[in-house]
């Protein structure tokens, strides 16, 4: 049996100002058309559908538009709540939903329900797992105590009777890691320092797969089988450059995982150089980039976003590489900071300072200027 593993789709996040909706649906039908060519037994969908808690009108209608789509090909869809997605809102009409096999689960009380997929003699259940913290677990595992989301993560597992004897696919979301080793995250993730919201993958052992959520670079913690399959597209600068794909999982005697790469509609980049030499060397401007300036030009963003409307954001590193420390001689019987700071800017950029930089240096040092 086959299945097409997504998550983290963040439908509505946008990098900087920049709407990241048209390459969100260039992204969702590439994925729709995989489903036509491949057809899975179902597509995952572990968590983060959303980027907040109150999506957009735009990003609702989106995910309307895509799960009618997976409707009409017959696919099964399992879709579980992330830590970014209001529980209430997202499952508002699975009741309905599950009618054409459209299985949502965003509600701890009901986490852990499994649906039974079968294909000719072959049969999975799968199980599926909404973001859980400790908060308001008390209320549903009164005699245990539960602290972490580990604690919460195997109340769950621990109380939910299982067939020995099937194969099983669990839909997670969770910050999960293998004895000390830790998954690679990026600078789109929150997570919370010190480990309370770590989830042991020894707890998923009885799964033949485990799809998960959370994380944005695609990878395996523990084992081949326990997966994030990544975010769909570069949401952050630490992604640049990192391969964004679908996770295809074939199981039958035993579990094959093969990735299909996304193709974006713009690619994402990092440019670093003087500025006119990057407005020389422009190319595929309508990228998303990340610019760093190692010159200090007037007006540099406006006269950047004339070549690359989609500038995400503009930094300046005018250091010197490998420049040596300055050091006063102290011992000189009188020393002019004013020359000082000058010689020190030359000698780590290259440059002098404009005749603007030099009033303003003036007037600190002669304290005609006031800082807050």
């Amino acid at each position: 049996m086959k299945f097409i593993h997504l998550s983290d789709l963040h439908i509505g996040k946008r990098l900087s100002e920049h709407s990241l909706m048209d390459d969100m649906e260039h992204i969702l039908q590439q994925v729709l058309n995989t489903v036509d060519s491949e057809k899975p037994n179902g597509v995952i969908i572990a968590g983060d559908v959303y980027d907040t808690t109150v999506p957009t009108i735009d990003s609702v209608n989106m995910l309307n538009w895509f799960i009618t789509e997976l409707s009409e090909r017959k696919v099964t869809v399992f879709l579980i709540s992330g830590n970014h997605d209001s529980s209430d809102r997202l499952g508002f009409g699975s009741s309905i939903f599950e009618k054409n096999n459209i299985f949502f689960s965003t509600s701890v009380g009901k986490a852990m329900v499994y649906h039974t997929i079968t294909d000719g003699s072959e049969s999975v259940d799968v199980y599926m797992l909404p973001y859980v913290s400790p908060r308001g677990m008390g209320s549903l595992f009164p005699d245990r105590e539960i602290k972490t989301h580990e604690d919460a993560v195997k109340a769950i597992i621990e109380n939910t009777p299982m067939k020995l004897d099937s194969k099983k696919i669990l839909i997670a979301h969770q910050f999960v890691i293998n004895g000390d080793v830790k998954p690679e995250i990026s600078e789109s993730e929150m997570i919370t320092v010190g480990g309370i919201d770590s989830v042991s993958s020894e707890l998923f052992d009885m799964f033949d797969y485990v799809a998960l959520g959370h994380i944005h670079n695609p990878q395996s913690i523990g084992r081949d089988t326990v997966r994030y399959c990544g975010t769909p597209l570069v949401f952050s600068k630490s992604e640049v450059g990192k391969e964004k794909s679908m996770t295809v999982i074939e199981i039958d005697d035993s579990v094959s995982i093969r990735t299909i790469p996304f193709v974006p509609k713009r690619n994402v980049r990092i440019l670093k150089g003087p500025l006119q030499e990057i407005i020389d060397n422009a190319s595929d401007t309508d990228d998303f980039v990340y610019v760093t300036l190692t010159d200090e030009p007037i007006n540099a963003m406006s006269r950047l976003r004339e070549i690359y409307p989609n500038v995400v954001s503009l930094e300046f590193d005018t250091f010197k590489a490998g420049a040596g420390v300055f050091e006063l001689d102290l011992s000189a019987e009188s020393i002019d900071p004013e020359e000082a700071f000058i010689d020190l800017f030359r000698k780590n950029t290259d440059s002098d300072l404009t005749d603007k930089q030099r009033d303003i240096l003036h007037k600190l040092l002669s304290e005609e200027v006031i800082l807050p």
